[in-house]
Protein backbone atom coordinates (compact mmCIF):
# COMPACT_ATOMS: atom_id res chain seq x y z
CA UNK A 1 0.00 0.00 0.00
CA UNK A 2 1.38 3.46 -0.93
CA UNK A 3 1.36 6.44 1.48
CA UNK A 4 0.27 9.75 -0.08
CA UNK A 5 -0.19 13.08 1.79
CA UNK A 6 -3.70 14.50 2.07
CA UNK A 7 -4.54 17.88 3.71
CA UNK A 8 -7.66 17.99 5.89
CA UNK A 9 -9.47 20.70 7.82
CA UNK A 10 -8.01 20.55 11.32
CA UNK A 11 -6.26 17.32 10.39
CA UNK A 12 -3.95 16.21 13.24
CA UNK A 13 -0.21 16.60 12.83
CA UNK A 14 1.88 13.49 12.71
CA UNK A 15 4.29 13.80 15.67
CA UNK A 16 6.71 11.29 14.17
CA UNK A 17 7.28 13.15 10.90
CA UNK A 18 7.90 16.92 11.08
CA UNK A 19 5.40 19.05 9.12
CA UNK A 20 3.78 15.96 7.59
CA UNK A 21 0.01 16.13 7.45
CA UNK A 22 -0.57 12.68 6.01
CA UNK A 23 -1.53 9.54 7.94
CA UNK A 24 1.33 7.18 8.54
CA UNK A 25 1.53 3.62 9.80
CA UNK A 26 3.90 4.39 12.68
CA UNK A 27 1.77 7.18 14.28
CA UNK A 28 0.60 6.71 17.88
CA UNK A 29 -3.14 6.55 18.54
CA UNK A 30 -5.22 9.61 17.64
CA UNK A 31 -5.58 10.68 21.25
CA UNK A 32 -1.92 11.74 21.24
CA UNK A 33 -2.25 14.01 18.20
CA UNK A 34 -2.42 17.78 18.53
CA UNK A 35 -4.55 20.10 16.37
CA UNK A 36 -3.09 22.80 14.06
CA UNK A 37 -4.95 25.96 12.91
CA UNK A 38 -7.75 25.38 10.37
CA UNK A 39 -6.87 25.02 6.71
CA UNK A 40 -10.21 24.33 5.03
CA UNK A 41 -13.63 25.56 6.23
CA UNK A 42 -16.08 22.97 7.45
CA UNK A 43 -16.56 20.68 10.40
CA UNK A 44 -13.58 19.41 12.35
CA UNK A 45 -12.39 16.02 11.20
CA UNK A 46 -10.59 13.28 13.09
CA UNK A 47 -8.54 11.36 10.53
CA UNK A 48 -7.57 7.91 11.79
CA UNK A 49 -4.66 5.88 10.44
CA UNK A 50 -5.75 3.90 7.37
CA UNK A 51 -6.53 0.23 7.80
CA UNK A 52 -5.92 -1.82 4.72
CA UNK A 53 -7.25 0.22 1.81
CA UNK A 54 -9.76 2.23 3.86
CA UNK A 55 -9.44 5.69 5.44
CA UNK A 56 -11.70 6.39 8.43
CA UNK A 57 -12.91 9.96 9.17
CA UNK A 58 -14.96 11.00 12.20
CA UNK A 59 -16.84 14.32 12.59
CA UNK A 60 -15.82 15.90 15.91
CA UNK A 61 -18.36 18.75 16.08
CA UNK A 62 -21.37 17.16 14.38
CA UNK A 63 -24.86 17.38 15.77
CA UNK A 64 -26.17 13.83 15.48
CA UNK A 65 -29.61 15.18 14.59
CA UNK A 66 -28.30 16.52 11.29
CA UNK A 67 -27.21 15.06 7.99
CA UNK A 68 -23.67 15.61 6.68
CA UNK A 69 -21.73 15.13 3.49
CA UNK A 70 -18.03 14.73 2.78
CA UNK A 71 -16.63 16.99 0.05
CA UNK A 72 -13.30 17.20 -1.78
CA UNK A 73 -11.46 19.86 -3.80
CA UNK A 74 -8.15 20.01 -5.64
CA UNK A 75 -7.11 23.34 -4.05
CA UNK A 76 -8.38 25.81 -1.45
CA UNK A 77 -8.64 29.02 -3.48
CA UNK A 78 -10.44 28.49 -6.76
CA UNK A 79 -11.54 24.87 -6.79
CA UNK A 80 -15.16 23.74 -6.60
CA UNK A 81 -16.00 21.35 -3.80
CA UNK A 82 -17.49 18.04 -4.96
CA UNK A 83 -19.46 15.68 -2.75
CA UNK A 84 -17.82 12.27 -2.35
CA UNK A 85 -20.02 10.85 0.41
CA UNK A 86 -23.53 11.60 1.62
CA UNK A 87 -24.13 10.61 5.20
CA UNK A 88 -27.45 9.63 6.70
CA UNK A 89 -29.15 11.59 9.47
CA UNK A 90 -27.00 11.40 12.61
CA UNK A 91 -24.05 9.76 10.85
CA UNK A 92 -20.74 11.12 12.19
CA UNK A 93 -18.18 8.86 10.52
CA UNK A 94 -17.17 8.05 6.96
CA UNK A 95 -15.13 5.31 5.34
CA UNK A 96 -13.22 6.10 2.14
CA UNK A 97 -11.76 3.19 0.17
CA UNK A 98 -8.53 3.43 -1.82
CA UNK A 99 -7.57 5.70 -3.65
CA UNK A 100 -8.83 8.22 -1.06
CA UNK A 101 -5.43 9.96 -1.03
CA UNK A 102 -5.93 11.32 -4.57
CA UNK A 103 -8.72 13.69 -3.53
CA UNK A 104 -6.52 16.59 -2.36
CA UNK A 105 -8.50 18.44 0.33
CA UNK A 106 -11.46 17.15 2.33
CA UNK A 107 -14.11 18.86 4.44
CA UNK A 108 -17.50 17.99 5.92
CA UNK A 109 -20.63 20.17 5.88
CA UNK A 110 -24.30 20.01 6.79
CA UNK A 111 -26.43 18.84 3.89
CA UNK A 112 -29.85 19.20 5.49
CA UNK A 113 -29.61 23.02 5.66
CA UNK A 114 -29.57 25.54 2.81
CA UNK A 115 -26.17 26.12 1.24
CA UNK A 116 -24.56 29.47 2.02
CA UNK A 117 -23.66 31.62 -0.99
CA UNK A 118 -20.95 34.27 -0.59
CA UNK A 119 -21.20 35.92 -4.02
CA UNK A 120 -22.72 39.19 -2.74
CA UNK A 121 -20.79 39.56 0.50
CA UNK A 122 -18.90 42.80 1.18
CA UNK A 123 -16.77 44.21 4.00
CA UNK A 124 -16.53 47.81 5.20
CA UNK A 125 -15.22 49.93 8.07
CA UNK A 126 -17.15 52.56 10.00
CA UNK A 127 -14.18 54.88 9.59
CA UNK A 128 -11.41 54.41 7.02
CA UNK A 129 -9.13 56.73 9.03
CA UNK A 130 -8.19 55.19 12.39
CA UNK A 131 -5.63 55.75 15.16
CA UNK A 132 -5.42 52.17 16.43
CA UNK A 133 -4.11 49.02 14.72
CA UNK A 134 -7.04 46.84 15.89
CA UNK A 135 -10.42 47.72 14.43
CA UNK A 136 -13.67 45.95 13.63
CA UNK A 137 -15.17 45.52 10.18
CA UNK A 138 -18.81 45.08 9.22
CA UNK A 139 -19.69 42.19 6.93
CA UNK A 140 -22.79 42.49 4.73
CA UNK A 141 -24.41 39.38 3.32
CA UNK A 142 -23.71 35.78 4.15
CA UNK A 143 -23.19 34.04 6.43
CA UNK A 144 -20.21 32.14 5.08
CA UNK A 145 -18.90 28.76 6.09
CA UNK A 146 -15.56 30.39 6.90
CA UNK A 147 -13.60 33.55 6.25
CA UNK A 148 -10.01 34.77 5.90
CA UNK A 149 -8.33 38.16 6.28
CA UNK A 150 -5.15 39.29 4.50
CA UNK A 151 -3.32 42.54 5.30
CA UNK A 152 -1.23 44.04 2.47
CA UNK A 153 -1.04 40.58 0.91
CA UNK A 154 -2.28 39.79 -2.59
CA UNK A 155 -1.37 36.10 -2.46
CA UNK A 156 -4.69 34.42 -1.75
CA UNK A 157 -2.92 31.15 -1.03
CA UNK A 158 -1.65 32.73 2.20
CA UNK A 159 -5.19 32.85 3.59
CA UNK A 160 -5.85 31.19 6.93
CA UNK A 161 -9.51 30.22 7.16
CA UNK A 162 -11.29 30.86 10.45
CA UNK A 163 -14.91 30.66 11.61
CA UNK A 164 -17.19 33.30 10.11
CA UNK A 165 -17.96 36.48 12.08
CA UNK A 166 -20.29 39.27 10.96
CA UNK A 167 -18.17 41.80 12.89
CA UNK A 168 -14.58 40.54 12.73
CA UNK A 169 -11.62 42.35 14.26
CA UNK A 170 -8.69 43.15 11.99
CA UNK A 171 -5.14 43.59 13.28
CA UNK A 172 -2.68 45.37 10.98
CA UNK A 173 0.70 47.12 11.27
CA UNK A 174 1.81 49.77 13.73
CA UNK A 175 3.34 52.16 11.18
CA UNK A 176 1.22 55.08 9.97
CA UNK A 177 0.05 54.72 6.39
CA UNK A 178 -2.50 53.06 4.12
CA UNK A 179 -3.24 49.35 4.56
CA UNK A 180 -5.11 47.18 2.06
CA UNK A 181 -7.35 44.68 3.84
CA UNK A 182 -8.57 41.71 1.79
CA UNK A 183 -11.45 39.57 3.04
CA UNK A 184 -12.18 36.10 1.75
CA UNK A 185 -15.45 34.23 2.21
CA UNK A 186 -16.27 30.65 1.32
CA UNK A 187 -19.74 29.14 1.27
CA UNK A 188 -20.92 25.63 1.92
CA UNK A 189 -21.17 25.32 -1.86
CA UNK A 190 -17.38 25.59 -1.97
CA UNK A 191 -17.32 28.89 -3.86
CA UNK A 192 -15.08 31.71 -2.65
CA UNK A 193 -15.57 35.48 -2.81
CA UNK A 194 -12.83 38.06 -2.23
CA UNK A 195 -13.34 41.74 -1.47
CA UNK A 196 -11.04 44.45 -0.18
CA UNK A 197 -11.09 47.82 1.59
CA UNK A 198 -8.35 50.28 2.51
CA UNK A 199 -7.69 51.74 5.95
CA UNK A 200 -5.38 54.63 6.85
CA UNK A 201 -3.61 54.39 10.19
CA UNK A 202 -2.89 57.86 11.58
CA UNK A 203 -1.61 58.23 15.13
CA UNK A 204 -0.23 61.78 14.79
CA UNK A 205 -2.31 64.70 16.19
CA UNK A 206 -3.14 67.38 13.60
CA UNK A 207 -0.84 70.37 13.24
CA UNK A 208 -2.46 73.82 13.54
CA UNK A 209 -0.70 76.86 12.05
CA UNK A 210 -1.95 80.45 12.57
CA UNK A 211 -1.12 82.74 9.62
CA UNK A 212 -2.96 85.90 10.76
CA UNK A 213 -2.42 87.87 12.92
CA UNK A 214 1.31 87.33 12.52
CA UNK A 215 2.19 89.50 15.53
CA UNK A 216 1.30 88.85 19.15
CA UNK A 217 0.54 92.56 19.63
CA UNK A 218 -2.77 93.64 18.08
CA UNK A 219 -4.36 97.10 17.92
CA UNK A 220 -7.96 96.18 17.06
CA UNK A 221 -10.54 94.83 19.53
CA UNK A 222 -12.04 92.38 17.02
CA UNK A 223 -9.80 89.78 15.39
CA UNK A 224 -10.12 87.55 12.31
CA UNK A 225 -8.04 84.50 13.24
CA UNK A 226 -6.80 82.65 10.14
CA UNK A 227 -4.68 79.53 9.70
CA UNK A 228 -4.44 76.06 8.22
CA UNK A 229 -3.91 72.39 8.99
CA UNK A 230 -2.02 70.03 6.63
CA UNK A 231 -4.75 67.39 6.99
CA UNK A 232 -8.53 67.21 6.97
CA UNK A 233 -10.27 67.98 10.26
CA UNK A 234 -13.48 66.57 11.65
CA UNK A 235 -13.88 69.46 14.10
CA UNK A 236 -12.13 72.66 15.21
CA UNK A 237 -12.98 75.38 17.73
CA UNK A 238 -11.41 77.65 20.32
CA UNK A 239 -11.53 78.73 23.96
CA UNK A 240 -10.68 82.27 25.08
CA UNK A 241 -9.17 83.45 28.35
CA UNK A 242 -8.69 87.18 29.09
CA UNK A 243 -9.49 89.84 31.69
CA UNK A 244 -13.20 89.41 30.96
CA UNK A 245 -13.14 85.70 31.93
CA UNK A 246 -13.27 82.36 30.12
CA UNK A 247 -15.27 81.56 26.97
CA UNK A 248 -15.33 77.98 25.66
CA UNK A 249 -16.30 75.99 22.58
CA UNK A 250 -16.42 78.87 20.13
CA UNK A 251 -16.81 78.13 16.43
CA UNK A 252 -14.08 78.09 13.80
CA UNK A 253 -14.94 77.31 10.19
CA UNK A 254 -12.93 75.37 7.59
CA UNK A 255 -13.14 77.61 4.52
CA UNK A 256 -11.22 75.67 1.89
CA UNK A 257 -9.52 72.34 1.26
CA UNK A 258 -6.84 71.41 -1.27
CA UNK A 259 -7.08 67.88 -2.70
CA UNK A 260 -3.65 66.46 -3.55
CA UNK A 261 -3.96 63.98 -6.43
CA UNK A 262 -0.50 62.59 -5.66
CA UNK A 263 -1.60 61.19 -2.29
CA UNK A 264 -5.37 61.18 -3.00
CA UNK A 265 -6.44 63.08 0.08
CA UNK A 266 -7.11 66.62 1.32
CA UNK A 267 -3.94 68.31 2.54
CA UNK A 268 -4.03 72.08 3.14
CA UNK A 269 -7.23 72.92 5.03
CA UNK A 270 -7.62 76.65 5.71
CA UNK A 271 -9.76 77.84 8.63
CA UNK A 272 -10.93 81.12 10.15
CA UNK A 273 -12.39 82.29 13.43
CA UNK A 274 -14.63 85.25 12.61
CA UNK A 275 -15.03 88.40 14.70
CA UNK A 276 -13.24 87.22 17.84
CA UNK A 277 -13.68 89.91 20.52
CA UNK A 278 -10.58 90.90 22.53
CA UNK A 279 -10.10 92.88 25.73
CA UNK A 280 -7.23 95.13 26.79
CA UNK A 281 -4.15 93.18 27.80
CA UNK A 282 -3.41 89.48 27.30
CA UNK A 283 -5.85 87.28 25.37
CA UNK A 284 -5.07 83.55 25.24
CA UNK A 285 -6.79 81.57 22.50
CA UNK A 286 -6.69 77.78 22.79
CA UNK A 287 -7.34 76.05 19.48
CA UNK A 288 -8.63 72.48 19.76
CA UNK A 289 -9.07 70.25 16.72
CA UNK A 290 -9.69 66.59 15.89
CA UNK A 291 -8.65 64.89 12.66
CA UNK A 292 -10.55 62.18 10.77
CA UNK A 293 -8.77 59.41 12.68
CA UNK A 294 -9.77 60.85 16.07
CA UNK A 295 -6.40 62.34 17.07
CA UNK A 296 -6.84 65.57 19.07
CA UNK A 297 -4.67 68.69 19.36
CA UNK A 298 -4.79 71.67 21.76
CA UNK A 299 -2.53 74.65 21.02
CA UNK A 300 -2.32 78.05 22.79
CA UNK A 301 -1.80 81.37 20.99
CA UNK A 302 -1.34 84.66 22.90
CA UNK A 303 -2.44 88.06 21.60
CA UNK A 304 -2.05 91.31 23.55
CA UNK A 305 -4.46 94.15 22.76
CA UNK A 306 -2.44 97.37 23.08
CA UNK A 307 -3.48 100.75 21.62
CA UNK A 308 -0.30 102.60 22.62
CA UNK A 309 1.22 102.34 19.15
CA UNK A 310 -1.99 103.29 17.39
CA UNK A 311 -1.56 107.04 16.88
CA UNK A 312 -2.72 107.53 13.28
CA UNK A 313 -6.43 108.00 12.49
CA UNK A 314 -8.13 105.63 10.03
CA UNK A 315 -7.88 106.33 6.31
CA UNK A 316 -11.10 107.12 4.42
CA UNK A 317 -11.87 106.40 0.78
CA UNK A 318 -15.23 107.40 -0.74
CA UNK A 319 -16.85 105.20 -3.38
CA UNK A 320 -20.22 106.80 -4.08
CA UNK A 321 -21.18 109.58 -4.30
CA UNK A 322 -17.88 111.37 -4.92
CA UNK A 323 -17.25 115.06 -4.19
CA UNK A 324 -19.36 117.41 -6.31
CA UNK A 325 -21.53 114.75 -7.95
CA UNK A 326 -25.10 115.58 -8.90
CA UNK A 327 -27.60 113.08 -7.58
CA UNK A 328 -31.37 112.80 -7.62
CA UNK A 329 -33.79 111.67 -4.98
CA UNK A 330 -34.46 112.73 -1.43
CA UNK A 331 -32.36 109.95 0.22
CA UNK A 332 -29.09 108.32 -0.84
CA UNK A 333 -26.78 105.49 0.21
CA UNK A 334 -23.28 106.76 0.99
CA UNK A 335 -20.55 104.11 0.60
CA UNK A 336 -16.79 103.84 0.88
CA UNK A 337 -14.06 102.06 2.83
CA UNK A 338 -11.90 102.73 5.89
CA UNK A 339 -8.60 101.19 6.97
CA UNK A 340 -9.89 100.01 10.37
CA UNK A 341 -13.02 97.82 10.20
CA UNK A 342 -13.51 98.13 13.98
CA UNK A 343 -13.94 101.91 13.84
CA UNK A 344 -17.34 103.64 14.03
CA UNK A 345 -18.77 105.73 11.19
CA UNK A 346 -21.18 108.68 11.61
CA UNK A 347 -22.48 110.90 8.80
CA UNK A 348 -23.76 114.48 9.13
CA UNK A 349 -25.90 115.99 6.37
CA UNK A 350 -26.49 119.78 6.28
CA UNK A 351 -28.73 121.26 3.56
CA UNK A 352 -28.63 124.77 2.12
CA UNK A 353 -30.77 126.33 4.88
CA UNK A 354 -28.87 124.73 7.77
CA UNK A 355 -31.05 121.70 8.52
CA UNK A 356 -28.80 119.05 10.05
CA UNK A 357 -29.27 115.26 10.25
CA UNK A 358 -26.99 112.72 12.00
CA UNK A 359 -26.95 109.14 10.64
CA UNK A 360 -24.95 106.20 12.04
CA UNK A 361 -23.21 104.03 9.47
CA UNK A 362 -22.22 100.37 9.44
CA UNK A 363 -18.81 98.79 8.71
CA UNK A 364 -18.11 95.30 7.38
CA UNK A 365 -15.17 93.16 8.47
CA UNK A 366 -13.41 94.02 5.17
CA UNK A 367 -13.54 97.77 6.00
CA UNK A 368 -16.33 98.70 3.59
CA UNK A 369 -18.86 101.10 5.12
CA UNK A 370 -22.35 102.25 4.19
CA UNK A 371 -24.62 104.98 5.50
CA UNK A 372 -28.24 104.43 4.53
CA UNK A 373 -31.03 106.97 3.95
CA UNK A 374 -28.92 110.11 4.00
CA UNK A 375 -31.52 112.90 3.48
CA UNK A 376 -30.88 115.55 0.80
CA UNK A 377 -32.74 118.76 -0.01
CA UNK A 378 -32.75 120.81 -3.20
CA UNK A 379 -29.58 122.79 -3.80
CA UNK A 380 -26.24 122.28 -2.14
CA UNK A 381 -25.85 119.71 0.66
CA UNK A 382 -22.72 119.34 2.75
CA UNK A 383 -21.95 115.83 3.99
CA UNK A 384 -19.35 115.13 6.65
CA UNK A 385 -18.13 111.63 7.53
CA UNK A 386 -16.56 111.12 10.97
CA UNK A 387 -14.57 107.92 11.67
CA UNK A 388 -13.39 107.11 15.21
CA UNK A 389 -11.20 104.11 16.11
CA UNK A 390 -11.00 102.35 19.51
CA UNK A 391 -7.90 104.35 20.49
CA UNK A 392 -9.85 107.61 20.10
CA UNK A 393 -8.20 108.69 16.84
CA UNK A 394 -10.62 110.64 14.63
CA UNK A 395 -10.67 111.14 10.86
CA UNK A 396 -13.14 113.33 8.96
CA UNK A 397 -14.04 113.77 5.34
CA UNK A 398 -16.33 116.62 4.16
CA UNK A 399 -17.97 116.66 0.74
CA UNK A 400 -19.72 120.05 0.32
CA UNK A 401 -20.71 119.81 -3.31
CA UNK A 402 -23.54 117.24 -3.42
CA UNK A 403 -26.55 118.69 -5.24
CA UNK A 404 -30.00 117.19 -5.02
CA UNK A 405 -31.75 117.13 -8.41
CA UNK A 406 -35.44 116.38 -9.01
CA UNK A 407 -36.23 112.73 -9.73
CA UNK A 408 -36.78 111.98 -13.42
Amino acid sequence: MRTVCVAFYLQPFCPNSADRLCPCTNCPPYTNYHTPPPYVPGLKLAVLPPVGTNLFINLLEADPAGAYGLFSASNLVGATWSEVRQGTNGQTNFTLPYPFTDMGFLRAARTDTPATNTAGMTASFANNDVNTDLISATISGGPASAMAVLVDDTNLADAVWVPFSAVPYVLFGTNDGVYQITFGFIGSDGQTNWTSASVTLDTTPPLLVVTSPTDGIVTQPVMQLQGYSPEALSSIGYDMTNAAGLTTNQQILVLDQFYDTNVFKFTTNTFQGFDIPLTNGLNTITLHATDLAGNATMTNFNFTLDYSSKTNPPLIQLKWPQDGMKVCGSNILWTGSISDPTATVVAQAVDGVGNTNIINGAVGRNGNFWVQNVPLSGGTNTLTLTVTDEAGNIAQRTSPFFKAMPAW
